[in-house]
């Protein structure tokens, strides 16, 4: 019975551990792809005791039909199990035993290989749904767990409550932690919805002592304001690009994730997202109607001017529409003759707005 409480003690402890941080997570994660067969509960446990296990069975298995033999003074895992009469049951790592002579086998480990991408993408997609084939197998692979993540965003929120159960806490503390939780997993989610659209194979993070999103890869390393500085920049460009090409599904989508990542951005930039009874922040939906009155390219500074007539929350306005070509990209800047647009929306509704106008100037012609 005591082995039985050391080991349900020490589940619920590693439960509260794997979740407190991005790199808890991904350690956690890193056994558990190993593990796959095995029910949560039970992978948090091999994980707790052996975090390096790579195949684990137990000894009748073992024994009976790989024919191998556990080595002297190996230690087995211990597993709860309700229906044995201890409370325990207990498996062995493949590092745990031997092969018996001219019989013994040991399984064939699961590995990804290149020759099984196309095959996995394809069993995934008729489930989770097409991914762009186009991008790599790396962010298509990450397009399908965000999905897999967001439907299942709810359920895990639950489970991260269950697991806190045997904290000293009160219920409105507790509920606390657990929407701090969620709102953290929902930012990191929209940003890495970003980069897989444009294709990065960045890391995203988090930094608990900043309380801020992360990207990381082996070049650059950035976080909060930084990260949206960059993304909304990349994502301006790459709604041109799409528009430009004739691709507007794709611009429309990159408009919706900039849309949803701009409410995290916001807090960054000290801005406080304003109550439902107060007057809304300016969005780029704010601006209606949009009518191309003329255009005008500046061949000496390779600038190109497009002037529109709008209504901004119902309101009349003109706004200019300013492209300057340069030979490492372009930038662009939008104005409106009252109250400047550019000073009053941020950067992310800013590229949203410039996608907006791309796609009326391609309409145009």
């Amino acid at each position: 019975m005591r082995k039985y409480k050391l080991t349900s003690a020490l589940a619920e402890e590693i439960a509260k551990d794997v979740v407190r941080n991005e790199e808890s997570w991904r350690r956690y994660l890193n056994t558990a792809s190993r593990l796959y067969k095995y029910p949560f509960k039970e992978q948090l446990s091999i994980y707790a005791q052996r975090p390096d296990a790579t195949a684990c069975a137990s000894i009748e298995i073992w024994n009976e039909k790989m024919h191998c033999w556990v080595n002297k003074g190996a230690n087995g895992i211990a597993l709860i199990d309700e229906d044995s009469f201890s409370g325990l049951k207990y498996v062995f790592d493949i590092s745990d035993v031997h092969k018996a002579r001219r019989i013994g086998q040991f399984p064939n480990l699961w590995e990804m290989r290149e020759e099984h991408m196309e095959a996995v993408l394809s069993r995934l997609e008729k489930t989770y749904g097409d991914t762009d084939r186009e991008a790599g197998f790396v962010v298509r692979i990450r397009g399908i767990a965000g999905r897999i993540a967001e439907d299942c965003y709810k359920e895990l929120a639950l489970d991260m409550e269950y697991f806190k159960e045997g904290e000293v806490k009160e219920p409105e503390t507790e509920k606390s932690d657990v929407e701090q939780l969620n709102k953290r997993l929902s930012e990191m989610s929209a940003v890495e919805k970003i980069c897989s659209a444009l294709d990065w194979e960045d890391v995203v993070g988090w930094n608990e002592d900043t309380q801020a999103v992360t990207i990381t890869d082996g070049e650059r390393a950035l976080e909060g304001k930084e990260v949206y500085d960059l993304l909304f920049a990349e994502a301006a460009d790459y709604v041109m690009m799409q528009t430009i090409s004739g691709k507007t599904q794709k611009a429309l989508e990159m408009d919706g994730l900039l849309k949803e990542a701009g409410h995290y951005a916001a807090r960054y930039e000290g801005k406080i997202v304003a109550e439902q009874t107060e007057e809304q922040p300016l969005t780029a939906d704010d601006v209606e109607n949009l009518v191309l009155i003329d255009r005008e390219y500046i061949k000496g500074t390779r600038t190109m001017i497009y002037d529109f007539e709008c209504d901004i929350r119902g309101e009349h306005d003109k706004l200019q529409y300013m492209l300057e070509y340069h030979d490492d990209g372009e930038g662009f800047t939008i104005h409106t003759e009252k109250d400047d647009i550019w000073e009053r929306l941020p950067e992310s509704e800013l590229a949203r707005l410039e996608g907006i106008l791309g796609r009326e100037v391609n309409e145009c012609g």
